[in-house]
């Protein structure tokens, strides 16, 4: 299946507030190809049935369903895509948003959302993660035969990267061409075990060129689909301003590290989730506490925040516009 036409869902992380929510899809690479993508909201609140027929359900963690709400609407905006409300209500009896709490909340999301997407949209990202697909032909990714393609070098590697505090963006290998490199400080390239020798050449040339910092995970560009080499790999992980980690995935501590080095822009040292885009910042927290949020204004907001909550804020002023 084409990974610029399947709508995907941020399901993965199924009612947990920890991980970062972000779709199963490469929003970027489908925004550079004129495409509009629909992420699913498909994460269901806490709905506990009760065995009476006139209350049925009820909520049993409304902050934290709100924090979950708000971080998943406002990843796929925050990225240039559009979201729906998956629906099937708990054993069909009710909806799952069929609570006049939940409602009153996709409202005030609804409402920033048709504010902010008046203005030209306007990524955020200084990291970049590279991903490809083509790949799992080569990697005989059997369930349980392969702990590395996808297990570590895809989902671990985004849990880590997210927490990391700096706004990070996704686009495909078969993509690097079409995104504007200029604007990032890290490219990482995550899963990228299988390229062309055209796509070696351009990445020697063009993105390891000592203006950004660059990071390979495994062994990229091990396979060219002909052959296995090692010197494919050698011919990439060498330059100014690279690291090559052999065993993914890349934790969020060396992530954070490598971000400072590069200049990136780190919004925030707790291990938290940033969604950051069109003209906005979200921070998801599961453990709560006090938050240091630093805007590339130069400005710092500070967030005393309950455990599994997010906060939107106006990423220009610091304002909160939930």
């Amino acid at each position: 299946m084409d990974y610029l036409s399947a709508p995907q869902a941020n399901g993965a992380h199924y009612r947990d507030p920890g991980p970062s929510g972000i779709t199963r899809a490469l929003i970027e690479s489908i925004r550079l190809n004129g495409k509009l993508f629909l992420d699913e909201m498909d994460q269901t609140p806490s709905w506990k049935w009760l065995n009476n027929v006139d209350t049925a359900f009820q909520l049993t963690d409304l902050p934290g369903d709100i924090g979950l709400m708000r971080r998943n609407s406002l990843e796929g905006f925050t990225r240039g895509a559009g979201v729906w409300w998956y629906d099937f209500g708990p054993s069909n009896q009710a909806g799952w948003w069929a609570d006049t709490r939940l409602m009153a909340e996709i409202t005030k999301l609804q409402a920033v959302i048709e504010k902010y997407q008046r203005r030209d949209y306007a990524p955020a990202g200084d990291v970049l993660l590279i991903f490809d697909t083509e790949v799992f032909y080569y990697t005989g990714s059997i369930q349980g035969t392969d702990p590395v393609t996808d297990v570590r070098a895809v989902n671990r590697t985004i849990f880590e990267a997210w927490k990391c505090g700096a706004v990070v963006e996704n686009v495909h290998l078969r993509d690097i061409e079409q995104i504007d490199l200029a604007r990032f400080k890290v490219v990482m390239f995550a899963n990228t075990w299988l390229m062309a020798a055209a796509q070696r050449k351009f990445i020697r040339e063009r993105v390891v060129d000592g203006r950004r910092h660059v990071v390979f995970q495994g062994f990229a560009g091990y396979c060219d689909g002909t052959s296995l080499r090692k010197e494919f790999t050698k011919e990439l992980v060498r330059g100014k301003n690279v690291s090559h980690f052999e065993n993914p995935p890349v934790t969020t501590a060396q992530w954070r590290e490598i971000c400072r080095a590069a200049g990136a822009h780190v919004c925030i040292e707790a291990d938290d989730i940033i969604h950051a885009g069109a003209g906005l910042l979200l921070v998801h927290t599961k453990d709560g506490g006090e938050k240091t949020i630093r805007l590339r204004s130069g400005k710092t907001v500070r967030s005393m925040m309950p455990p599994k909550h997010s906060i939107m804020l106006d990423a220009a002023t610091g304002a909160e516009v939930v």
